[in-house]
C-alpha cells in the first residue's frame, strides 16, 4: 500500500514538473511574440525624395596595403610613401568633389496604424 502511494506521488510529481516547464516555455514564447510584433509596428515609410543641405560631422575611409621585405627601415619608408600618397590624394579628391542639386517632389510619409 505505501509503496503503491509512493509510486503514484512520484508519477504526480513528476506530470507537475513537465506541466510547469510548459507553462513557463509557453508563457515566455508568448511574451516574446508579443514583444516582436510590438517592435515591428515602430515604422515609417518615405516615398519621393526630399533635399536638404546636410553638413556631415564623420567620414571613414578604410584603405589597406603591405609591404614585405626583409629589412625594416626600406619597408617602412615604403609604407609611409604609400601613406602619404593616399593622404594627398584623399585630399585632391575632396577638394575636386562637389555636389549636385536637384528638385524632386516633397516626400510622402506613411505611418501604419496600430490596428
Amino acid at each position: 500500500m505505501i509503496q503503491r502511494l509512493q509510486d503514484s506521488r512520484a508519477i504526480l510529481l513528476g506530470a507537475v514538473g513537465i506541466f510547469s516547464f510548459g507553462l513557463i516555455a509557453s508563457g515566455y514564447l508568448l511574451g516574446d511574440g508579443l514583444r516582436r510584433a510590438k517592435m515591428a509596428e515602430r515604422s515609417v515609410t518615405v516615398r519621393g525624395v526630399s533635399e536638404r543641405d546636410v553638413t556631415a560631422d564623420l567620414a571613414t575611409w578604410s584603405v589597406s596595403f603591405s609591404e614585405e621585405g626583409t629589412n625594416l627601415e626600406p619597408v617602412q619608408a615604403s609604407v609611409d610613401a604609400r601613406s602619404r600618397a593616399v593622404r594627398a590624394s584623399k585630399s585632391a579628391a575632396l577638394a575636386r568633389s562637389t555636389l549636385k542639386r536637384t528638385t524632386r517632389s516633397r516626400p510622402s510619409i506613411s505611418i501604419p496604424s496600430g490596428n
